[in-house]
């Protein structure tokens, strides 16, 4: 089954995608999180036929919900009109987890001024396939 992860934010979406057979996940890109996000999203399903989107959720230490979850809801909500199943993921530290990532890669300073999104939605699919 292939799979979608987005790591959500409100300027940014990182996406991941991978395959539920080989277990294996691909960072993908990051884009704005605009007018033309769902539409961009759809399209990017359909064309790699996507059957799951697994949505990062963060949770505070104490597993309260954290501060953009309304708008992530919100997002899932539309998200939902799209078309594959989407299911949500803690996703507690994963953006930290990235920046250590690129810091291992060897990258300079200035690279890691980049956005990690995308790295950050690679690790919510590694999590959700050693879950699934």
């Amino acid at each position: 089954m292939k799979v979608l992860a987005l790591d959500f934010g409100k300027a940014n979406i990182g996406i991941a995608h991978g395959d539920t057979t080989s277990g294996v996940a691909f960072p993908l890109e990051v884009i704005k999180n605009d007018a033309m996000t769902l539409g961009y999203l759809e399209r990017l399903s359909k064309k790699r036929n996507i059957e799951v989107i697994v949505v990062g959720k963060p949770y505070r230490a104490d597993n309260a919900p954290g501060s953009i979850d309304e708008d992530i809801e919100c997002f899932i909500d539309e998200l939902l009109l799209i078309g594959p199943e989407v299911v949500t993921m803690n996703e507690r530290y994963t953006s930290k987890m990235a920046d250590v990532k690129m810091h291992e890669l060897g990258l300079n300073r200035t690279n890691r001024q980049k956005p990690t999104d995308d790295l950050a939605a690679q690790i919510i699919l590694e999590s959700w396939f050693e879950k699934e």
